[in-house]
């Protein structure tokens, strides 16, 4: 077959020079308003997109290691609560919950005291990017070298009430970083047991103490 003159077998409509004169001219005219832009053979490339999708998935940082550590805690008794004077009640039905995150755990409640007694021991697993003496040959060397961000356990005390809604009597925070670092120093992955009275606070006011005993270990080990 021959080809007509002055066109290309390969010619392709986005190529300026192969349309009729007046097309070229229409084209000319929106370029120069920019209302348009002409493409080129590496708009038309599906290279350069392939390219930038790869350099996304290289530079993507995967997450951190997670090391499972256990943390054991004894809410023992609490001392000069404050009297919320919620409903009828003389004193307050006090109640404790401790929570890591998005766990959470609960006390029974004490009916009319300001001087409860609860004596519960909970457990819980914490995840934390520090790593224990018995994983140092697991080959993640970050880990030494990396900033930690340590979860904190938090103490509330409530005022429990069948008909109100439970009136917030305090808090108390424990960071756990001291008790991490702790198990990384020791050879058997484990923390001294605190002791501790830690104060109750709300509105800027102190609202009592509440007596705490806690320590914690590598590993998921949930005995009490």
């Amino acid at each position: 077959s021959v080809s007509s003159p002055g066109k290309s077998l390969n010619a392709t409509p986005y190529d300026n020079e192969q349309l009729p004169p007046r097309q070229q001219q229409q084209q000319q005219q929106a370029l120069s308003q920019g209302i348009c832009k002409k493409r080129t053979m590496e708009d038309r490339s599906p290279v350069k997109g392939a390219l930038s999708t790869r350099s996304m998935l290289q530079t993507k940082k995967a997450p951190a290691k997670q090391y499972a550590y256990c943390l054991r805690v004894f809410i023992g008794g609490a001392q000069d609560l404050i009297n919320t004077n919620v409903g009828f009640k003389r004193n307050p039905d006090p109640y404790v919950t401790l929570q890591i995150g998005q766990c959470r755990q609960t006390t029974p409640h004490v009916v009319g005291t300001r001087f409860p007694s609860f004596n519960q021991s909970f457990s819980f697993m914490v995840q934390s990017t520090r790593r224990p003496p018995s994983m140092k040959d697991d080959g993640n060397d970050e880990a030494e070298t990396m900033d930690h961000t340590d979860p904190s356990l938090v103490i509330k005390v409530f005022d429990h009430d069948n008909i109100f809604e439970h009136a917030f009597m305090g808090k108390a925070t424990v960071q756990l970083c001291e008790l991490l670092e702790e198990c990384q120093k020791t050879k058997e992955g484990r923390s001294e047991v605190k002791t501790a009275e830690l104060k109750l606070s709300g509105d800027g006011i102190d609202k009592g103490t509440i007596q705490v005993v806690y320590d914690m270990s590598q590993g998921a080990n949930f005995k009490l």
